[in-house]
């Protein structure tokens, strides 16, 4: 089950997320200081650790990533 604040799996590769993301992120800004997004790469970890002679366990860099979990979080005040 995925949390309340999850907005959706966008793929880089295509041009409609991409375009949807941006849209969201400007939304968010004209909203001010509101909410901000969390973008969280995801996809094989192990060849990606292998280019960059890291250990990708927690987290996927977006470079990496063959798709984006996206979230969105409230401020805290």
């Amino acid at each position: 089950m995925r949390v309340d604040s999850y907005l959706g799996t966008f793929y880089p590769e295509s041009a409609g997320d991409m375009l949807e993301l941006e849209t969201i992120r400007k939304a968010l800004k004209m909203a001010g200081n509101l909410f901000h997004l969390h973008v969280r790469g995801r996809g094989p970890r192990k060849e990606a650790g292998l280019l960059d002679g890291k250990d990708y366990t927690s987290y996927l860099p977006l470079r990496h990533a063959t798709h984006y979990d996206v979230y969105i979080r409230r401020n805290k005040s």
